[in-house]
Parts: structure tokens; sequence; C-alpha cells
């Protein structure tokens, strides 16, 4: 997928993620309910989203109401009815949300905050992207994991650097590193790579990978409380979260063969550290897989926007087990 598509993709996303939690929110504030925005100008940005969205990918536009009924359908089975009030977030996300997208009050029992998303049939969930240079400081609190991995990082940068001047008979430039690649005419998206210098990438990204392993293995042992608690926060359970999932098998026509799902961390199987395994890396060289009975926990690191700079990413995704 190239630049374009990707950034069409991100927006076409983001539009029916909004879409989404308002098609929903409205349909169980229907009656006596409250809603409430916590955004000012957010029914304009509902509008100007629904005109963008009907433009790019009518279908999802049209499924969305169905898709929310289906949602509402379930997570009645789970909560009862008996909603009073109905609260959006919008863009405006609030830390006491945690990943909350909306708030539903109950009459007859405690709040419920949601979480919706809408993934292809058997596909991972994306929960949490993180620099690599924060990552382990926000969501282990773990300060010894973070300074070393960030070493490692850029360490492994800077061997990545240096090798892939010397192809290109660049040893010692004058300028930056991204500076002297823009007057060759040499783009810096990593998508472009080919060849031995795509090699050299993909060989810093495995290091990245490694390190971050280690780490992870590290933590587990020396405080396994403090790795579970991290874990949690990194599948998207910052605060206590319900999950209501949309799968759909064709993107072409979302309401044929779709279902939804409601995940909690507890359906997840993880009380402790003993719980959770790392599988083994097999051929990948950009991700790992840490398993529960009852969930896979992908970390994978991703490449920032441009490779000439060290920063790379994390990116959890979770796929709950049959």
């Amino acid at each position: 997928m190239n630049k374009s598509s990707r950034e069409k993709q991100a927006f076409i996303n983001e539009f029916k993620g909004v879409l989404l939690e308002y098609t929903l929110a409205k349909e169980m504030a229907k009656g006596d309910s409250d809603l409430i925005f916590h955004e000012s100008d957010f029914l304009e940005t509902v509008s100007t989203y629904q005109n963008y969205l009907m433009t790019i990918d009518l279908e999802t536009f049209k499924s969305l109401p169905l898709v929310a009924k289906m949602m509402i359908k379930e997570l009645e089975k789970k909560f009862g009815n008996q909603y009073i009030k109905v609260e959006l977030a919008g863009k405006n996300h609030f830390s006491n949300w945690g990943e909350g997208d909306l708030l539903v009050d109950f009459k007859n029992r405690d709040p419920v905050l949601l979480s919706l998303k809408m993934i292809k049939d058997s596909s991972f969930i994306n929960t949490k992207s993180g620099g690599a240079y924060s990552f382990f400081s926000k969501y282990f609190a773990a300060e010894d994991s973070q300074k070393k991995f960030a070493e490692d990082v850029s360490f492994s940068f800077e061997v990545f650097k240096k090798a892939f001047l010397e192809s290109i008979g660049r040893e010692n430039p004058e300028v930056s590193f991204l500076e002297m690649l823009k007057s060759l005419g040499i783009s810096d998206r990593p998508g472009t790579l080919k060849g031995v210098e795509q090699e050299m990438l993909f060989a810093f990204y495995e290091s990245c990978l490694n390190s971050f392993v280690t780490e992870l293995k590290k933590l587990k042992k020396r405080d396994p409380v403090q790795f579970v608690a991290g874990v949690k926060k990194v599948c998207g359970f910052s605060k206590d979260i319900t999950k209501v999932v949309f799968s759909y098998k064709n993107k072409e026509n979302l309401r044929k063969e779709s279902k939804v799902f409601i995940e909690s961390w507890d359906d997840y199987n993880i009380v402790s550290a003993d719980d959770l395994d790392f599988k083994e890396i097999k051929k990948s060289k950009s991700y790992v897989t840490l398993a529960s009975t009852k969930v896979d926990i992908q970390f994978r690191i991703k490449p920032m926007n441009s490779f000439a700079t060290s920063g790379v990413k994390i990116n959890v995704s979770v796929k709950a087990k049959n």
C-alpha cells in the first residue's frame, strides 16, 4: 500500500470510527435517555465526515445503522436496556475514560465505558502504538528497561546509517542523514528502499525487536506484577473498558456474514505473569507474540514516516482465541 493509499485508509478509518460512535450513541439515546456530546462542534464534524464517507466509502456509510443495532443487541444481552444517559467523547478523549469512546449510565447498574472496533474477520485488533523512546516508561513504568531499549535502538540505528552511507559512497557526510538523502534525490520513506538497502533497514528493525523482547522478558521475571499491569494497558484496558467489536468477512458487503462480540480484560484469562508465554518469532523479523490460553498479543516494530531518524514505533494488537 503506497503513501496515498495509506493516508486515504487512515481518513476512512477515522470517519467510520467517529460516525459509528455517533450512530450508536444516537440509537441508544432514543426515548428518555440523554445524549451528551463532549465536543462543542461535534455535530458539525459529524456532518463533514458523513459527506466525506458517502463519497469515499458508500457501503460502509450505509451499513453503520445496522452495525450500531447489532452492537446494541449484544450490549443489551450483557448489560440490559435500562440506560438513562449516553456520553460521547468525540475526538476529545478523556484520561479518566482511558480508551473509552462512550460512557453509558444505567438505571440499575454502574456506568459502562465502551470502546468500539470494526475489523475484518479473524484480524488482530489494534490497541496501542508507542514510540521506542517512551514505550516502557509510559506503559510499564519501567525506567531501567526504557533506558536500555532506547540505547539499543540508538546504537542499532547508527550501525544501519553507517552501512547505508557506505553503500552509496557517502561515508562521512557534512550534512545530516536526511539532508544528504534529499541532496541525492533519495526518498527517506521506508517503503521505497529495495535490495541491499532494504535488507539493511530490516536488519535494523530485527535488532530493535531482539532488544525489545529481551527487555520484556527481563521485566516479566524481575517484576511480574508490574509486567501484567503493563500488558493490560497495551491491550487497551488502562481503565475498566468493554470492547464492542464488529467483525465482517467482506468489505464490499459489511452486512453479509458479520457478527458482533464483546471483550473485557477478564476474557483474556491473564491473572499472573505465569499465564503469558512468548511465542517463537519464527520467520518474522518485526514482531513477537505474547500468548495466554485465550488471547494472542502481538508487538510489532514499525517504522516512522522516515528511515532517516532512529525512532521506531511499537504497535500492539490482540486477537482472542476461540
